[in-house]
């Protein structure tokens, strides 16, 4: 599975990915999906890495510009047959490591077998139970890397299937919310559906948030 990932984490291992960076990093992953794989699992090792019973990423390089991932994103969609031409973009969500989410997205793709190429915003996430209120503070330092690679997508001219989880629903609504404010008509003319998995979003704070487009 190929994975076409954006990130501001200043590292992707290690402490350094739950810091914050200014910019915005561009990434091809090539994941490796187990045969022995069940669906509805992500198996990942624990110790040592068993290329039959476990996710894996074979390859990790970056793209040097925006150009060249915009690109590398049509090139994947027009060497796919006819009926797979979509655009998913996956937000992660609380507690999660940029491995996890990167092996997450490739787990979901082949499970669902979603027709089209995949993309990932990696966000800083602590990767810790106890670091609920350093994520909730990264999803508002995010709002504008996000809005920023929404619109970097765009440039695909294929419509974006937006995919948020937990504390990534925040995130992207927070982000659409941005970009509607700023160019109304934007996701009606850009996205083909938003999908928000347990979405961890006040009711209230959801209903102001909609409001604004």
């Amino acid at each position: 599975v190929e994975v076409f990932v954006a990130t501001n984490r200043q590292g992707l291992t290690g402490p350094r990915q739950e810091l914050r960076s200014p910019q915005t990093r561009h990434l091809r992953l090539t994941a490796r999906n187990p045969p022995g794989h069940v669906p509805g699992r992500l198996e990942l090792p624990r110790n040592r890495a068993d290329p039959d019973q476990h996710f894996l990423a074979q390859s990790v390089v970056d793209v040097p510009s925006e150009q060249q991932f915009v690109q590398g994103i049509r090139n994947s969609i027009a060497a796919r047959p006819a009926g797979e031409k979509g655009l998913a973009l996956f937000v992660h969500g609380f507690n999660t490591d940029f491995g996890f989410g990167a092996m997450r997205v490739a787990q979901l793709h082949h499970d669902l077998a979603y027709p089209g190429a995949v993309a990932h915003f990696s966000w800083p996430s602590a990767a810790s139970i106890f670091g609920y209120g350093y994520d909730r503070d990264s999803v508002l330092f995010s709002r504008d890397a996000l809005e920023s690679h929404l619109r970097l997508l765009a440039k695909t001219g294929t419509p974006i299937l937006l995919v948020a989880h937990s504390m990534g629903a925040q995130l992207t609504v927070e982000a659409l919310r941005q970009i509607e404010m700023a160019t109304p008509g934007w996701s009606s003319r850009h996205l083909s559906g938003v999908v928000l998995l347990s979405p961890d979003i006040d009711i209230d704070v959801f209903h102001s948030q909609v409001a604004a487009f």
